[in-house]
């Protein structure tokens, strides 16, 4: 099963409906709003199943009379998306599709990477894959627990790899520009900024974790969204 959380989203409607339209709601997916996003499911006509947050971006303070739901203090040492991870692993979900959680403040940018980082490690609970959605592209997180990604894209699509926190082993990039075998990724800007040669790409690991990242906006960056 697949939990879908969406993010309180702070832009325009129409770039808001093209971000709803780059994934497809599956019929037994687990919809979580993240605090202004269980907002954001209505406006879309959509029913969530949950929400998670201290309700400081939830404009429409009713709609919590008819959706079960978790509410944080203002005062915590987590984000909100930490504890709607945390919701999502306690419904007994594999998948993790987060949406509308990146971009914005870059501290919150980089706290949400980090988190979703430390998720993938299984630390918390065995997930299969985790993937972020953002107006400003497109996050897919790999450790030793989700050890590889395929990607179907256009050619010389721009895609980033980085490590994370410790770093990355047996990094092995292939379809690329700039290919790699057991190599090693440290948090540095090695991986910046390369591009698929092929339609099919694969990067994978052996240790550490990793973070892809495919930029939304630029020539080239077209994405192929129909296997999210």
């Amino acid at each position: 099963m697949r939990a879908v959380l969406l993010g309180p989203i702070k832009a325009a409607r129409h770039v808001q409906e093209n971000l709803f339209r780059s994934f497809k709601i599956r019929s037994d997916d687990f919809l979580i709003g993240i605090d202004g996003g269980l907002q954001r499911w209505k406006e879309w006509g959509v029913e969530p199943h949950f929400g998670v947050g201290d309700w400081d971006s939830l404009l429409q303070k009713k709609l919590l009379k008819n959706i079960p739901h978790v509410s944080l203090p203002r005062t915590k040492k987590r984000s909100d998306l930490f504890y709607s991870v945390i919701a999502a692993l306690t419904a007994g979900v594999d998948e993790l599709l987060c949406v509308g959680v990146t971009g914005g403040r870059m501290d919150h940018h980089l706290g949400a990477l980090y988190d979703l980082s430390l998720f993938s490690t299984g630390k918390f609970g065995f997930l299969k894959s985790i993937c972020a959605k953002g107006l400003e592209g497109d996050y897919h997180f790999l450790s030793e627990k989700i050890p590889s990604w395929k990607g179907v894209f256009p050619k010389h699509t721009l895609v980033s790899v980085f490590g994370m926190n410790q770093g990355a082993s047996g990094v092995t990039l292939s379809g690329f520009r700039y290919t790699m075998r057991g190599g090693r990724m440290t948090l540095s800007s090695l991986g910046l900024s390369n591009r698929t040669l092929r339609k099919h790409c694969k990067v994978s690991l052996s240790k550490g974790q990793l973070v892809i990242i495919i930029p939304r906006f630029g020539v080239g960056t077209e994405v192929d969204h129909d296997g999210a």
